[in-house]
Parts: C-alpha cells; sequence; structure tokens
C-alpha cells in the first residue's frame, strides 16, 4: 500500500470516519462487507454439487490489499474441514507475483489445470470478478471477467481454460479467502486472499457478457432480484431477498467490517480503502529496534524489487542516517525460543553471504525466534558473531539478539514474520504484522504517533 492506516492523533480520526460514513449510510443503511486477514476465510453452505456441474456464474466485488503477494483466492474449496480428497481443485483469485513470469495477476485453477491473466488489479480499489461456464458438446468451457470485460489467458493457446470431458466438482462447499486442494503446495502456506470482499453472487446460469457488464457496473448492488441469481452475499445487517440470507461463518483472522460498501456506488475506494484490515493478535509488535532511534523503510511489504510472492511480507530498515546502520542493535519484539540461527560469515568478500557469481544473497547470517508454532520472527543482514544466543535458547521479550551487518547492497536489517524456518517447504510462507506505538514523519516534516499501522516505503519512523 501506497499510505499507512493509522489510528494515531487519537480518536479523532476514528470520529471523523464514523461520521462520514454514518452520511454514506443514507444511500445503503445495512452495509457491511467481509475483510481477510492471515488465516482468514469465510466459509458458506453451498456445495459445490449445488451448482458447478451445470452452467453457472460466480461473481463478488474485491479489494486486494497486496497485489505482489503469494495466491490470493476470492474463491475456493472450505478448509480444514474439508480435505477435498475425492474432486479437483478449485481456485479463483490472485495469482501469486511469481508464477508465469513476475507481476501482478488473476488465476484461475481448475482440477489442477492453471490459467493466468496479466491484469490491472492495484490495490486498493474495487475490482469485480466474475467466472462464468459454458457447457458445450463433451467440453465445459471457464471464461474470465474483470469488472465486466471478458479476459484472455497469457501465452499461446486458447482465452478461456476449456476441459473436455469434465463433469466431477470440487468436494465440499465454496469458500472464500482461501483454498483446499490446490497444485501449488499446502493452501494454509501459499494461499491466502488479503483484503476486502463483497456483494458475492452464485448463478445457477450462464449469464451473458452483458448481464456480467451490467452487474459489474459501479452503480449496481446485489439486491436477489437478479435473474438466475441461486445465492448471494452481501454481508449486510439486513440483506433485503431470501435468496441473500444464507448463513456465512467467519474463520480465522477474516471478520466482517459493517462500515464496508456503505454507498451504493462502488467509486468510493478511497473511503473503503481506509477499511483494508491489519494483523490480528498475536501478530502485533513493536519495531524491532530501539527507542528514540530514527529508521527509514527502503523497501515495504510487497515491494517490487524483491518483497514479492512467498517472499512479499518484510522490511528492509536502514538507520537514519544511514551510515550509522552497521552495528545497530536488533532487539526482539517477542519472547520465543531460537529455532535456526547462523552468524559466522564474512558480510562482504570472499567467503560472505553475497555471491557476486549469481548476484544473489545466500541465507545467512540471520536468527529467527519461534514465538509460537506457526510464528517465527526472522532477522536477517545481521554481523558477523553478532548474536548472542544459540540454537534452542529462550530470548526474553525486548533482548537484543544481534547487529546490523554490512551488505553488498547497503546495510540494512531485514525484518518479517513466517510460518517456519523451511524456505523450500511449499507450506512456508511470510505473513503481514503490524506495528504498535512508534511515530512517523510525515510529508509535513512533523512527527506524528502510530499506534497501529504498516509504514510505508521511504517513510522514517521511530521507535517509543
Amino acid at each position: 500500500m501506497g499510505t499507512s492506516r493509522r489510528l494515531g492523533g487519537g480518536v479523532l480520526l476514528a470520529v471523523v470516519v464514523a461520521l462520514a460514513l454514518a452520511f454514506a449510510f443514507a444511500d445503503r443503511a445495512s452495509a457491511g462487507g467481509a475483510a481477510f486477514r492471515w488465516k482468514g476465510q469465510v466459509e458458506t453452505d453451498i456445495s459445490f454439487s449445488e451448482f458447478f456441474a451445470n452452467e453457472n456464474t460466480i461473481m463478488g466485488r474485491f479489494m486486494v490489499q497486496y497485489p505482489n503477494a503469494y495466491r490470493g483466492p476470492v474463491f475456493g474449496v472450505q478448509l480444514p474441514r474439508c480435505l477435498c480428497a475425492g474432486g479437483p481443485s478449485f481456485e479463483l483469485g490472485m495469482g501469486s507475483y511469481t508464477e508465469a513470469g513476475n507481476g501482478a495477476k488473476l488465476v484461475l485453477e481448475v482440477a489442477g489445470n492453471a490459467h493466468f491473466f496479466t491484469v490491472p488489479v492495484p490495490a486498493g480499489v474495487w475490482q469485480h470478478l466474475a467466472l462464468r461456464r459454458l457447457n458445450g458438446l463433451g467440453v465445459s468451457v471457464f471464461q474470465l471477467y474483470l469488472n465486466g470485460v471478458h479476459w484472455c489467458a497469457d501465452g499461446p493457446g486458447p482465452c478461456d481454460l476449456t476441459l473436455a470431458g469434465f463433469n466431477a466438482v470440487p468436494a465440499g462447499t465454496l469458500a472464500l479467502g482461501r483454498t483446499a486442494n490446490s497444485t501449488t503446495g499446502n493452501p494454509a502456506g501459499l494461499h491466502q486472499f488479503y483484503g476486502l470482499l463483497d456483494d458475492v453472487a452464485v448463478f445457477s446460469t450462464a449469464l451473458t457478457s452483458a448481464q456480467i457488464q451490467s452487474y459489474a457496473s459501479l452503480n449496481h448492488v446485489l439486491d436477489g432480484s437478479e435473474p438466475g441469481l441461486y445465492a448471494g452475499y452481501t454481508f449486510d445487517v439486513s440483506p433485503s431477498s431470501p435468496k441473500l440470507t444464507r448463513p456465512v461463518s467467519f474463520t480465522g483472522n477474516a471478520y466482517l467490517n459493517p462500515f464496508v460498501g456503505a454507498t451504493a456506488n462502488w467509486n468510493s475506494s478511497k473511503l473503503d480503502a481506509k477499511m483494508l484490515p491489519l494483523a490480528a493478535q498475536p501478530y502485533i509488535v513493536r519495531l524491532p529496534f530501539a527507542a528514540g532511534q530514527q529508521w527509514k523503510v527502503i523497501q515495504p511489504y510487497a515491494g517490487a524489487t524483491s518483497h514479492y510472492g512467498g517472499s512479499a511480507f518484510a522490511l528492509d530498515l536502514q538507520r537514519v542516517p544511514a551510515a550509522s546502520t552497521i552495528g545497530s542493535p536488533v532487539y526482539a519484539p517477542l519472547a520465543g525460543d531460537v529455532v535456526a540461527v547462523d552468524d559466522s560469515h564474512d558480510e562482504i568478500g570472499p567467503g560472505s553471504c553475497f555471491k557476486a557469481s549469481t548476484g544473489t544473497y545466500t541465507n545467512c547470517n540471520f536468527v529467527q525466534i519461534q514465538v509460537s508454532p506457526g510464528f517465527v520472527l526472522s532477522f536477517r543482514h545481521l554481523g558477523k558473531n553478532s548474536v548472542p544466543y544459540e540454537l534452542g535458547d529462550h530470548v526474553p521479550a525486548n533482548a537484543q539478539i544481534a547487529t546490523v551487518g554490512n551488505h553488498p547492497n547497503g546495510a540494512h536489517l531485514h525484518f518479517g514474520a513466517r510460518t517456519d524456518t523451511d524456505d523450500s517447504n511449499p507450506a512456508s510462507t511470510n505473513f503481514p504484522l503490524a506495528f504498535k506505538n512508534y511515530k512517523q514523519l510525515n510529508a509535513d516534516g512533523l512527527w506524528e504517533t502510530v499506534a497501529l499501522g504498516v509504514p510505508p516505503e521511504g517513510v522514517t519512523v521511530s521507535g517509543m
């Protein structure tokens, strides 16, 4: 994201936003939307066996938070209760930045067949996504629409995903935000949608292109009267039609935000973008440096330099002034046990982590602290022999755990959270943290207090 979502400066900002939303509610008095954080999923009670084998259309509005991250299923198959051993995979949403060439993209996967679409999917903007299935003579054709436009897949071959003789259906129910049974590894690791979702609809017919374009209009809000509508989810407090009242269950770190989609006009992206979620407890920490020190974010979450795909969620931090970075102390925001450590390498030159022959920086001079199962804090680009702990040691909260080392591309600390220590494990990934109680230098050169947020690229922050 290009801006930081802040609760700083007291409660005034929240009050102003709430008042603005209250006026917006005059247009749509019972609005709401689904918000997705790490491990967040919305479970529906719609079985794929109810609709998937026949011609159908699935659609919804989504606002992605991190376009350059890993796979983010808007639509998928319910987990964890659905093991899906008896049916094909199904996934529609954000593709990994690193799949099929670097870049933000959408992906459609059915029965292990993945189709990739390089389309404009900026962060913080409402998009309308639709998939229709057409059944012909011995084939099933799946067509993707974004904002009412039929898109072609990348690369050679047909625009649409065409499967011959396909009549199987995924085992389980429709899920939002996560998916089970995919070709690219354990979805608990590399498959998570981050952002907002609203106006989800399942049609028992293959809508025409004109119908999809009409429903994608910025002025259309799902009301239950749409021809062929089988079921829908507006996430409103009081849905206007029985077709919009089937139950949903928010699991993990997904939640209902009653302020999302407050206006009937979907041009309200700027307003709703302020509602993009921050991490939930226990994934809220302090910045890992001493109070009063100034550090600059030189690469943010989902940065274009190297923080993308399965490595999207880390911050690169450099001391201000930059010359003071080397040797600066690094602190553990939370207590935990050392589960991986290596600080034995020279920082530059022969024997260093940087390999000039390949231009890559290998996984050394680091320490990783397990806070709880599936939650590992990772610190990289550390100074040689600067970690005072060994494998298995317990590290208290706020203890110094290293100093920053040198780096051929400029000394900096690489800091983030992972599911485990094994980068090669397809189920391993990193996920976003949120940060509490720091100061941020604004565009006017003034310091403002941030109670909870994620500092964006180029911003200077100070610990408190």
